[in-house]
């Protein structure tokens, strides 16, 4: 794999006639203690009744003048705390991803967004990272990755490309299977628009393509095959996937798993267990009840 509509009104999502959103524009959570009395700023969550915050600010680190427990530098009148940071939409906005489990004991996503999110870009999220995050779901690792995604300070984005695409690593064009890029990174391709989001691709075009030179062409390890009409060296671990993947499901869930690996590895290497993709597509192909063998 490579590193490198408007709505109609002002609070769409409420219930019983409630806004779901409160100071700061962030999200309530009152199944708890009541309408209004807790509010979810991602990284913690804070009590307006008492004007306390339950958790220490996990950057507090790097502001050690200030109080763990303050928020924007105690100046709420001059600073905002914004959206933005963990999964984000294509504009940079954050994109808060729950997961639970259905009557079936199997895991589900469901997405919240910024009240002020027009409908194009919800339904170009959840067609992207969406279907990505759905299909991961399914395997065993895929849970954690994700939740360890969104709980993350940095920002990701995340895309489903079904188009063949090529990337420069180190002067070699390479067409990988999926790619994570560091905010500076020029292959980034929402860089431009928001220049602190990191961004994985999911690279279904150039799978396609692989696959059809693989399994149709009887492409080998170390041949030359084209993407995007540009010649690349195909890699056994490619050959390997082109030929057991039977789904795009499995190859979201494979290639997902595995950049969501190198985002959250960027910083913190030790924190995560990396699995091979061919380990992830055995566990959908199980939870699918799909045959082992395409």
């Amino acid at each position: 794999m490579y590193n490198s509509a408007t709505s109609t009104t002002l609070f769409p999502n409420n219930y019983a006639g409630f806004p779901v959103f409160g100071f700061n524009g962030k999200e309530k959570d009152d199944e708890i203690k009541g309408n209004g009395n807790s509010l979810d700023f991602g990284a913690r969550i804070y009590d307006p009744r008492v004007g306390r915050w339950l958790a220490c600010d996990p950057l507090a680190m790097k502001y050690s003048d200030l109080s763990p427990y303050q928020f924007c530098a105690n100046n709420p009148i001059m600073n905002v705390d914004p959206d933005g940071e963990q999964i984000v939409d294509s504009k940079g906005h954050r994109v808060r991803v729950k997961i639970n489990k259905d009557s079936k004991g199997n895991y589900v996503a469901s997405y919240h967004f910024s009240w002020f999110t027009k409908k194009t870009t919800k339904d170009e999220f959840k067609a992207n990272a969406g279907e990505v995050i759905t299909s991961m779901l399914k395997t065993e690792t895929g849970p954690e990755l994700v939740r360890q995604a969104n709980q993350d300070l940095r920002k990701v984005h995340i895309s489903l490309v079904t188009g063949e695409k090529t990337y420069t690593d180190a002067g070699v064009t390479v067409g990988p299977f999926g790619a994570t890029a560091e905010p500076q990174d020029p292959q980034n391709p929402i860089a431009k628009k928001v220049s602190d989001v990191y961004n994985i691709d999911i690279l279904e075009g150039n799978f396609e393509k692989t696959q059809e030179q693989v399994v149709e062409g009887g492409a080998k390890t170390g041949d030359l095959i084209t993407i995007a009409g540009k010649k690349v060296e195909l890699s056994s671990k490619r050959v390997e996937m082109a030929n057991t993947v039977t789904s795009l499901g499995e190859f979201r869930a494979a290639v997902g798993a595995h950049e969501f690996t190198e985002f959250l590895t960027f910083s913190r290497p030790d924190k995560i267990e990396p699995k091979t993709e061919i380990k992830v597509q055995e566990e959908y192909k199980k939870a699918t009840n799909v045959p082992m063998f395409p």
